[in-house]
């Protein structure tokens, strides 16, 4: 198994760095998709294994620019993933059964782009270092190529974090929509995430308590088939 890495950095003036890494990385199959045993997981799927499976490359590339400056920071990342005949999902109709395998498809491809931007410590009126703010926006698309398929699946996500701070208390905001993304012929879904916090600092001592989907009565997670 051959698995390089290369890793280039530039600072372009004090503030910035520019970074740029490639990797070539092996998948290898597990023993359990291997198997040539057939596993009966309802009344209509059967799973069934392929002894044929081969070792693929994942190649890597990654861009990503960072600025800080005073109470502002920014970065933007770029990522590029590409799989040559990835192990990815084959759905076959066999009589009244939907029988799940997995095959060396053509192709998979990932293309990733996030910018986030913050400020933090910021002074208003006579509240000194008061508010910190950080936003981010992101896009991905996703392309599953297969002998039998081809879908493509486009994703926008964000989110914002927010914290007040006052003498020793701080409170603490946090939403983020949930990034969904697309393997083989599957969507993979989920809730969007939701914190509140609030936290006391004296000299060592912290003390702080959070909540998670503190809005949220009703957890969802699952998958969408194409």
């Amino acid at each position: 198994i051959f698995a390089p890495t290369i890793r280039l950095g530039w600072q372009p003036h004090k503030n910035s760095f520019i970074r740029y890494s490639f990797q070539m990385d092996p998948s290898i199959p597990t023993l359990s998709s291997l198997t040539d045993v057939e596993l009966l997981l309802d009344t209509l799927q059967i799973i069934r294994g392929n002894p044929l499976l081969k070792t693929y490359k994942i190649y890597k590339n990654n861009l990503n620019y960072s600025y800080n400056k005073g109470i502002f920071r920014g970065f933007v990342n770029i990522n590029h993933n590409y799989s040559k005949n990835p192990i990815m999902e084959d759905i076959l109709i066999e009589g009244d059964k939907v029988v799940l395998t997995e095959n060396n498809q053509i192709h998979f491809q990932q293309f990733d782009f996030d910018v986030n931007l913050g400020l933090n410590g910021v002074t208003i009126g006579s509240l000194s270092r008061f508010l910190s703010v950080n936003a981010g926006f992101g896009y991905s698309r996703y392309n599953s190529k297969g002998w039998r398929y081809e879908h493509t699946f486009d994703d926008f996500n964000f989110n914002i974090n927010v914290m007040l701070s006052y003498k020793n208390l701080s409170f603490l905001g946090q939403y983020r929509k949930y990034k969904s993304s697309l393997f083989g012929e599957t969507i993979q879904n989920g809730p969007d995430m939701t914190a509140l916090g609030i936290f006391w600092k004296k000299k060592d001592l912290q003390l702080g308590m959070a909540m998670l989907y503190p809005f949220t009565n009703n957890f969802r997670q699952g998958y969408e088939r194409l």
